[in-house]
């Protein structure tokens, strides 16, 4: 499964100068459903700002590390930073997950409308949350292919949520991703990476050591997600699948 692994031995993070941070919000949005969400959208805006905050800290934290030939102070605060940012984006993420099922349920089963109905029963007030969901909705009900285009984005994603899932688990509830009560392996400890500066978090499945995900890893999954290009095949997403689980 190497194709899976990171790749220790070459240089594969652009220069912060060369990095299209709108790319990040370009990313999210497009998403099938993400882009008509003003809520979802603004949360994808607010990650895009705060990853060109953080990736420039990265920077300045790996310069001084080489400069003073320690870790910096400041590599205490990035890795607190990191981490709040990696659990809103999964946050995000899940958000958009849970949404898209919500829609596409509803058009498979032909209730769109119906939920649009029920959605416009006057409370007495206005909501402005339920006014954007009803627009939503009823976007997707002049979608054709609205079921077709979820089903590809949660392809498109699908590596790059488990990656952000499985080490969520690990900063957030200290746990492996589907196994309760178990116990992670050295749980926020984190290195800096000697290329960009971000910190890698090892991922590990029982005594399976799979590599690390830094947040610069996430950032450039998420922006990847902008060129729109083919979702993996089904073939690759199980084997990914079976490397995750530390399969041998």
């Amino acid at each position: 499964m190497d194709e899976f692994q990171d790749d220790q031995d070459g240089i594969r993070y652009a220069p912060l100068n060369e990095i299209d941070f709108r790319k990040t919000f370009n990313g999210f949005c497009s998403l099938a459903l993400l882009s008509d969400d003003m809520y979802l959208r603004m949360q994808a805006f607010n990650l895009q700002i705060v990853d060109q905050w953080t990736s420039e800290l990265e920077y300045h934290v790996l310069r001084k590390y080489f400069d003073e030939e320690k870790t910096p102070e400041e590599a205490f605060f990035l890795n607190a930073q990191s981490q709040m940012w990696i659990m809103a984006v999964y946050e995000v993420l899940r958000t958009w997950r849970q949404r898209a099922k919500y829609v596409e349920d509803h058009a498979k089963a032909g209730t769109l409308q119906d939920e649009i109905n029920n959605l416009k029963k006057d409370e007495g007030s206005f909501h402005a949350g339920k006014e954007a969901r009803i627009a939503l909705l009823e976007d997707a009900a002049n979608d054709g292919q609205i079921v077709e285009r979820i089903a590809r984005d949660r392809k498109r994603l699908h590596i790059a949520f488990r990656r952000i899932e499985a080490i969520r688990m690990n900063l957030a509830k200290h746990e492996e991703r589907g196994k309760k009560d178990s116990i992670a392996h050295m749980p926020g400890y984190g290195r800096i990476n000697m290329w960009c500066g971000s910190l890698d978090y090892e991922l590990a499945v029982g005594r399976n050591i799979l590599g690390t995900v830094s947040r610069r890893d996430i950032a450039d999954s998420i922006r990847s997600l902008a060129d729109n290009e083919d979702p993996p095949d089904d073939e690759s997403l199980a084997s990914f699948d079976a490397f995750m689980k530390g399969a041998n």
